[in-house]
């Protein structure tokens, strides 16, 4: 009899922390978020769901710190 499997679908983790693309950085929280609300019907884990709804906060922080200039974006020959 095979053994079963269980996929759990990983969440994208930024690749750079220092990315200053609000597009891409929203595009990962969304990503986060849809995994966060999809855990019950997946089987994630407690400790990984919630993983991945502070993911989404991060990310949405930063997003919100670029567009209010709290994070300085810089300019290219700086």
């Amino acid at each position: 009899m095979p053994a079963r499997l269980r996929v759990v679908h990983s969440c994208s983790v930024p690749e750079d922390e220092e990315s200053f693309d609000t597009q891409a950085l929203a595009s990962q929280a969304a990503d986060a978020l849809e995994a966060y609300q999809r855990a019950p019907w997946t089987g994630i884990n407690e400790r990984s769901r919630l993983a991945k709804l502070r993911l989404a906060k991060r990310l949405i922080d930063r997003i919100e710190g670029l567009e209010t200039g709290r994070i300085p974006i810089p300019m290219w020959g700086d």
